[in-house]
């Protein structure tokens, strides 16, 4: 994404979509209904702020030990979600995933480059 001078390299921003619709994918292949989704939204906020969030409706509640989300493919922290907070640290911004009404909502602000 290049914007005037401002930055954030490819494999950065391919760590962190690609991990959020993995993990979406995967959540919705799950599903026992016809019609899973997956809704994916991202905005500049000013010049410098850039929010990505992705919706999905998992059959289940995510699994969680001490506030970290587990993986549903072993019976340990996902490795996707440790990357898209990695990145966000990175762009001194965070993430957050949220369970709430039957929708699990993954959010990553981000503070572009100068």
């Amino acid at each position: 994404m290049r914007m005037d001078r401002q930055h954030i390299p490819d494999p950065d921003l391919c760590v962190l979509i690609g991990n959020l619709l993995e993990n979406a994918l995967e959540s919705c292949k799950k599903h026992p209904t016809e019609s899973p989704y997956i809704n994916m939204g991202c905005r500049l906020i000013g010049t410098r702020r850039l929010t990505i969030i992705v919706d999905n409706c998992p059959s289940e509640e995510p699994k969680t030990s001490h506030y970290a989300l587990l993986s549903s493919k072993r019976t340990a922290m996902g490795v996707g979600t440790e990357s898209i907070k990695a990145v966000a640290k990175r762009y001194n911004g965070e993430a957050r995933f949220e369970w709430e009404n039957k929708i699990f909502s993954a959010s990553v602000v981000l503070t572009l480059p100068e």
